[in-house]
């Protein structure tokens, strides 16, 4: 009849929606609330169809995952929150391993054009030849590190925070921790393609804004979560969790925390 409401069974719809979002994890592993948030309703009405595809067993689960890549992880829009266990890579000189925190990889091992990683070096160590490949490093954990150049006397102290000591993936370097041994944090990133920087803050720091084709954000320790804006969605970034974003929104940190910041601008 005109004029009579409608009654809407909202627990229903609660928990329709909790049973797509646990049937979604289930297929390619990733929640929806860290799917893009400014997808479209097609998208993801597209995206739902192939999930009833997988359920069915009409196509793969890996089918589902290069979809979800391709709408929702975008250059323009990249929003994505990470968290542990990461995947732990050799070293490409095979002299150790390291956790790969994010990559612009279509797939898990796949070529990237940048990568965020995590490295433990417990002694003296040659680092890999990374050719056409900038890099920036700091030191997370540990009493710090000095590189050694062949060929020369100087040594460099790596930065333990504020800006990330930059240099060439052609570089013949050698790292030495001071101490027992370090725990670094690295970013790459071809150099025809990006240009990027990175920097450790250590302990209270104010709130602050960064805009970039990609912003990473890797808490890496923290009384507590902090609270953060990823591309305009309010979230809360745990320790040892990572995002991922092309406008990065952060709170002022408290004591007892180290926060590392990464941008990367395409080269024009």
């Amino acid at each position: 009849m005109h004029g009579r409401k409608e009654h809407v069974d909202h627990a229903g719809v609660v928990s329709l929606r909790r049973e797509r979002a646990e049937s979604l994890i289930e297929a390619i592993g990733i929640p929806p609330r860290k799917l893009r948030a400014r997808a479209d309703a097609e998208q993801r009405e597209v995206a739902e169809g192939r999930l009833a595809d997988v359920r069915e067993g009409r196509e793969g689960a890996w089918l589902l995952r290069r979809l979800h890549h391709g709408l929702y992880n975008t250059v323009e829009m990249p929003a994505r929150l990470h968290k542990p266990p990461y995947r732990r890579v050799p070293w490409k000189n095979g002299l150790g391993t390291t956790l790969e925190l994010a990559t612009d990889a279509d797939e898990p091992g796949g070529p990237w054009s940048w990568r965020m990683s995590i490295a433990d070096v417990p002694s003296r160590s040659a680092f890999s030849r990374f050719d056409g490949v900038d890099r920036r490093l700091a030191v997370l954990e540990g009493a710090g590190m000095e590189l050694f150049e062949a060929g020369s006397t100087r040594v460099i102290v790596v930065p333990r925070e504020g800006e990330a000591h930059a240099f060439r993936g052609e570089d013949a370097l050698d790292g030495a921790p001071i101490g027992s041994g370090v725990r670094d944090v690295n970013l790459f990133f071809a150099r025809t393609a990006w240009t990027g920087a990175m920097r450790v803050i250590r302990g209270e720091s104010p709130a602050l804004s960064l805009c970039a084709e990609v912003v990473l954000a890797y808490l890496h320790e923290a009384p507590e979560p902090l609270r953060i804006e990823v591309d305009g969605t309010p979230a809360e970034l745990e320790a040892g969790s990572l995002a991922i974003a092309s406008r990065l929104t952060l709170a002022a940190t408290p004591p007892a925390t180290t926060l590392v910041l990464a941008r990367l601008d395409r080269v024009r």
